[in-house]
Parts: C-alpha cells; sequence; structure tokens
C-alpha cells in the first residue's frame, strides 16, 4: 500500500544524505577495527563465504546474515572486523552495507542517536511489540529487491556463553517476501569474545582479548522458503483460513530449525577455534 511505502520511505532515508551515511558507516567501522584488530586480536576463519556472496551474488538477490548475540556491540563491529574500510566508506557508491534493526530505547533514545543509527542503516524495533511492526516489513521489503539485511535470530543477548532458543522474527521476514523473486542467501556466523572486549553493562571495551568469528556455508532451504512465501501470499489473499495460519507455524518452524542446526555447529567450530586461540 502506498502508506506502508511511505512508511519504509521514512524508516530506510538517509537522514545526511549518502554520503553522510558513509561518512557515519566509515567512522563507525574505523573505530571498531582500531579496537577489534589493534586492542584486541581477532581472528575471521572462512570469511571468503561471505566475500563471496557480499560482492558475487545476482543484484535481485537478497543476503541475509544471522549470528548468535553476546553483546551490544555485536553489530556493527563484527562486519567492521570482517570486511575493508573502504566498504563502509564507498556506502554512497555501492549501497551494500547491511540494514539491521535495534531496540528503540536503546539506539532511538533521543533524536542524535536516533539520527545516528538511522545514517548507519539501522531500523527501530520496539520490543514486546510483536512482529507486525514497520521495521519487519521494511526489512523484508530491503530483502526482497536484493539488499543485505542482518538479524539476531535468539531476538536478545544471550548471557550464558551458549546459543539461546530461537525466536520467529527471522522466518517472519525470509517468508513474507515476494514468491516471484529469488530466495535470498542466508549465511550463518558464530562468534567467540566480544563479552569479554564490552562486558554487560560496562561503558568502555577492554583490550588484550581474542575475538573469533566463523562463517558458516550458505544454508540450504530446499523449496522451503518459496513454500513458505506461497502460503503467506494464500494467506494474505484469504484473510483468516486457520488451515494455512497452521501451515504458516510448520514453515517457520522447520526455518528456524535448520538456522539452529547450522548456528550450533559453527558453535562447535567456533569454541574449537577460540580455545586453540588460547581465548
Amino acid at each position: 500500500s502506498m502508506a506502508a511505502e511511505r512508511e519504509e520511505e521514512v524508516l530506510t532515508g538517509a537522514p545526511w544524505g549518502l554520503r553522510g551515511r558513509s561518512l557515519v558507516l566509515g567512522t563507525t567501522a574505523f573505530v571498531a577495527q582500531v579496537y577489534l584488530e589493534v586492542l584486541n586480536s581477532t581472528k575471521v576463519c572462512h570469511a571468503s563465504r561471505l566475500y563471496r556472496e557480499l560482492y558475487c551474488r545476482e543484484d535481485s538477490r537478497g543476503l541475509l546474515t544471522v549470528c548468535n548475540h553476546i553483546s551490544t556491540v555485536d553489530d556493527p563491529s563484527l562486519f567492521c572486523a570482517m570486511l575493508p574500510l573502504s566498504f563502509f566508506l564507498t556506502e554512497h557508491d555501492h549501497g551494500g552495507n547491511r540494514w539491521t534493526m535495534c531496540a528503540k530505547e536503546f539506539c532511538f533514545k533521543n533524536a542524535a542517536l536516533g539520527t545516528y543509527f538511522q545514517n548507519g542503516k539501522v531500523l527501530p524495533i520496539e520490543r514486546g511489540q510483536g512482529l507486525s511492526q514497520p521495521t519487519v516489513a521494511a526489512l523484508t521489503q530491503r530483502l526482497s529487491i536484493g539488499d543485505w539485511v542482518h538479524v539476531f535470530p535468539e531476538g536478545k543477548i544471550s548471557r550464558t556463553q551458549k546459543l539461546g532458543p530461537m525466536k520467529w522474527g527471522t522466518a517472519k521476514i525470509l517468508c513474507e517476501g515476494d514468491p516471484s523473486k529469488p530466495d535470498p542467501v542466508v549465511v550463518p556466523f558464530y562468534h567467540k569474545g566480544l563479552d569479554k572486549i564490552l562486558p554487560p553493562g560496562s561503558k568502555v571495551p577492554g583490550v588484550g582479548h581474542k575475538n573469533t568469528v566463523v562463517v558458516g556455508k550458505p544454508i540450504d532451504f530446499g523449496s522451503l522458503l518459496l513454500e513458505c512465501k506461497r502460503n503467506h501470499r494464500r494467506k494474505r489473499a484469504d484473510g483468516g483460513d486457520a488451515a494455512l495460519r497452521e501451515r504458516e507455524k510448520g514453515y517457520y518452524k522447520k526455518i528456524m530449525g535448520k538456522i539452529e542446526g547450522s548456528l550450533l555447529d559453527l558453535e562447535k567450530e567456533c569454541e574449537r577455534e577460540h580455545e586453540r586461540r588460547g581465548g
């Protein structure tokens, strides 16, 4: 609808223009790189799996990255350590940086912060308001037009050093896309160490710690995403068919099961690598 399109334009607009967006992303990336690569040490395993999809996927194909969530700075600092600084500074040329969401009370608590995060391609989400928020729809739309979107499937920070339970938001973003467009590529990664660099509640990052990231292979969903997208279209056309709603829940469970299985495999690999480095 026109109203939804306008809402999405407002959410995804760049308050300081496209060069302002490059400036914010570039400055943030520079600071994060100093912290993660100079004052601490970061190792990324299989980074080429992310590069391949980032630089070589077809234009019309979206990219969804998913990872575990252990600190407030997971996004964007991990990407800053995984990608060259030039990628952030040239955003105005390629528009390829990720879109993501952040809790309104954290990233948008005042106008200055909100402007900074919006320039950095972050959209506000209200905790506890469910999944029918404009931001979720905007991320689905971005994915459908071939952009890169990053989400945390757990939906909140895990304090246990282990992957927490999956929320359904990620499946919703995947299932509400356009069935006539190619399925997005879904690339998982797992990381350890950021919770030591910036422990919960602390304002100043630590130094001398190790940070380890393992990127996985794209998740193979077979025809699951297409079936779920088609089912969603039918459900929308039909209003409130209970059978279609139940089927959708089944798809969500299967999709999140695949994402969870992939992250749990990476968790084992990441733990081994992190221990080997003495992290």
